[in-house]
């Protein structure tokens, strides 16, 4: 460009502005459709669910569902084991400074499976929040089961799934804690079936393709699920405002007058895009 005259150094730089501008502008509108393009397949699998009884079950549904009724009934909603350190261990009257045991290091075992517990002190505080900090599907806490002048502070384990967990913790010399409630899975059925009912460990099931539902209280509710028609709408009608102006973006370098893309392949093949687009049948 150096090498050329000055009148039509300043006319290339003009044309490759200009060009350069064109550029940005389609880019914007056909990067409009595309995302009109993306909300509208996003809105083609939104789903709504209306709940007859939501005292009974909560929905939640995501792509994939299948719209209809589903008809739940919650036989039991289940329990939890729980299980507290035993009588005759070392009595904590102050949980920050005391513990049950001396031992440096735990095992805890939940439904066979064991887990190291290494507390970061040795209070019954400390190794509460190890067990809460390991991998265990169980939450401890802290209790006093005695008075405020003679406190009897106790390690309290819960399973975090429902139905009889086995939960023990040693000290490496002795078992540490006494079941106090055994638990029982949560049962449903689904459209009356089965008789018997379904057992679950969690209150939380997919009861259909893309159909979660969270069982809350004993009865029965209808969940009823369908598309999402407002969205659909609204996704087609920013399509086709989006789509619209991707095409007028392309006439201004069509024809006379035609801006600074005219003849280039870009025009054609966004032009041969855009009739793919109108064209296409889902």
């Amino acid at each position: 460009i150096a090498s050329l005259p000055k009148a039509q150094m300043e006319n290339t730089r003009s044309e490759m502005s200009a060009r350069s501008s064109a550029l940005d502008s389609v880019q914007s509108k056909f990067g409009a459709l595309r995302a009109a393009l993306q909300n509208l397949e996003s809105a083609r699998e939104g789903y709504s669910t209306t709940t007859s009884n939501g005292a009974v079950a909560s929905a939640n549904v995501t792509g994939g569902a299948i719209a209809g009724i589903y008809q739940i009934e919650v036989l039991d909603l289940g329990s939890y084991t729980s299980s507290m350190s035993k009588d005759g261990l070392e009595q904590v009257a102050d949980p920050r400074k005391e513990s049950i045991s001396s031992a440096a290091s735990f095992t805890l075992t939940v439904d066979g499976e064991e887990f190291e517990i290494t507390p970061a002190g040795t209070s019954l505080v400390e190794l509460a929040e190890a067990i809460n900090s390991s991998k265990a599907e169980v939450e401890a806490t802290v209790v006093n089961i005695g008075t405020a002048s003679a406190p009897d502070y106790r390690l309290s384990l819960r399973s975090t799934a429902l139905g009889g967990v086995e939960i023990q913790l040693n000290d490496g010399t002795a078992d540490l804690l006494d079941t106090t409630i055994t638990g029982t899975p949560a049962r449903y059925r689904v459209n009356g079936q089965p008789p018997a009912g379904i057992s679950s460990n969690s209150r939380s099931v997919a009861v259909a393709p893309g159909l979660t539902v969270t069982l809350l209280k004993e009865g029965r509710t209808d969940i009823s699920v369908s598309h999402n028609l407002a969205s659909v709408t609204n996704a087609f009608s920013a399509l086709a405002s989006a789509f619209n102006a991707a095409v007028e973006e392309l006439d201004k370098h069509r024809g006379e007058g035609a801006g600074a893309l005219q003849g280039t392949s870009l025009v054609q093949t966004l032009a041969h895009s855009l009739r793919n687009i109108a064209n296409y049948d889902s």
